[in-house]
């Protein structure tokens, strides 16, 4: 559940990670292979990832 807590945070708060070089994709080699041990985690992940990305709060990936 730690590994989430990146995940959740900045979306909730609207901070997003638009202010880091990296995007979505360097966020799931990140989480994935952390919270991949629970279908559920990563259920979680990937619905707050989607969110996330639906609110424009990652930078482009280039």
């Amino acid at each position: 559940m730690d590994r989430l807590d990146p995940a959740l945070m900045r979306p909730l708060t609207g901070q997003g990670r638009h202010d880091m070089p990296a995007g979505a994709e360097a966020l799931d080699r990140l989480q994935l292979p952390r919270v991949g041990v629970s279908g559920t985690l990563t259920a979680l992940y990937r619905r707050i990832r989607e969110q996330a990305q639906e609110r424009g709060l990652f930078a482009s990936e280039e």
